[in-house]
């Protein structure tokens, strides 16, 4: 009798490392007919000095192939209000992650792109870095080397069989989720979504462009959810309908662009994000940052603390509205979904 060799499945590696000073805990995996990326990126020796600009690209090449990862940006203040006028981004990706110099210690980062598979079996993954100057003249480059991928063939799930009657295909689903945060700005006291206004077109663009990419690559998407932030700044009640009314308008530009179930779309919202207020407070340099961390962490009421930080705590408090709470109005979103995997047997 004719014997058949049958492999029973193909598994894609998923490479994690760790790499010194810039990058550690790096998991670069495909999931069916996407190549996902997470590590954590330390911040701590990223300086753009006082009027310059350190972009960050994770890049994956092979000979004379390449494709870039979401590239982050990490800004002086100089800079960050230069390009925020031009309204441009450093890196020329409108996708960029926006950081500012000193805000944080490091980066949880997570991106996808489709897989290619005339060539990213075996390509490595490089970290670039490029030290940009005033206006954008590039002051210094480099790339260090983090992983290499590769798709392994399980050779011990391969078995010899006497007789096959039928091929059965069995289907595991793996359910997955993949974040993000968009800062879409609106103008004093509205809920409605200007895309012409500051970066809203490339922030709400993000969103729409992860959608697409999880749509064409095949993957079943549960839901979206999408939780809406108003900084402190102003009476508690009309910040908690401006959160809601916003975070609603949001989804409804979202669901209107994507062919989804209506309910597919949760929402959520809070009304002051005094978590990252602190945030911002305990990593800055402001004189009084440890009373006004007293302040934040104290029992009273919202409008009462916005009240004694601008009476006690004056000029630190100007500060923070210009450079702090325009960060805190955001936007954070989750896109659920479901990768089948079909197993040949």
């Amino acid at each position: 009798m004719k014997k058949i060799i049958l492999i029973l499945s193909s598994i894609a590696l998923s490479v994690t490392a760790m790499v010194a000073q810039t990058a550690e805990n790096v998991n670069l995996a495909r999931q069916g007919k996407l190549m996902t990326l997470e590590m954590n990126v330390s911040l701590a020796d990223v300086a753009p000095g006082s009027n310059g600009v350190v972009v960050l690209t994770p890049v994956l090449r092979n000979g004379q192939n390449s494709a870039a990862f979401r590239p982050i940006a990490v800004y002086s203040r100089n800079q960050w209000y230069y390009y925020d006028r031009k309204g441009q981004k450093a890196s020329g990706n409108a996708d960029e992650i926006l950081l500012r110099s000193g805000r944080q210690k490091s980066l949880a980062y997570s991106d996808q792109m489709a897989y290619n598979d005339q060539w990213m079996n075996g390509a490595e993954l490089v970290l670039e870095r490029r030290n940009l100057g005033c206006c954008g003249s590039e002051k210094a480059a480099g790339s260090d080397f983090l992983v290499r991928y590769r798709d392994i063939v399980d050779e011990t799930n391969t078995i010899i069989v006497e007789k096959i009657d039928t091929v059965v295909k069995e289907t595991a689903s793996v359910i997955r989720s993949m974040a993000g945060r968009a800062f879409v700005d609106f103008r004093a006291s509205s809920s409605e979504v200007d895309v012409n206004y500051h970066s809203n077109l490339s922030e709400l663009g993000h969103i729409l462009s992860t959608i697409d990419s999880l749509k064409t690559a095949g993957v079943n998407i549960g839901n979206i959810e999408i939780r809406g932030y108003a900084s402190p700044d102003g009476p508690y009640k009309k910040n908690a309908a401006l959160a809601e009314a916003r975070t609603n308008a949001i989804a409804n530009y979202v669901r209107e662009r994507v062919n989804l179930p209506a309910d597919a779309v949760v929402t959520s919202w809070e009304a002051e994000n005094w978590a990252g207020l602190r945030e911002f407070v305990a990593a800055s340099s402001l004189k009084d940052k440890d009373a006004i961390l007293k302040v934040i962490d104290s029992d009273e009421q919202p409008d009462a603390k916005e009240s004694t930080l601008k009476k006690k705590h004056a000029a630190s408090y100007e500060v923070l509205r210009k450079e702090c709470f325009p960060f805190l109005r955001r936007t954070d979103y989750r896109i659920n979904y479901t990768v089948e995997t079909k197993t040949e047997k």
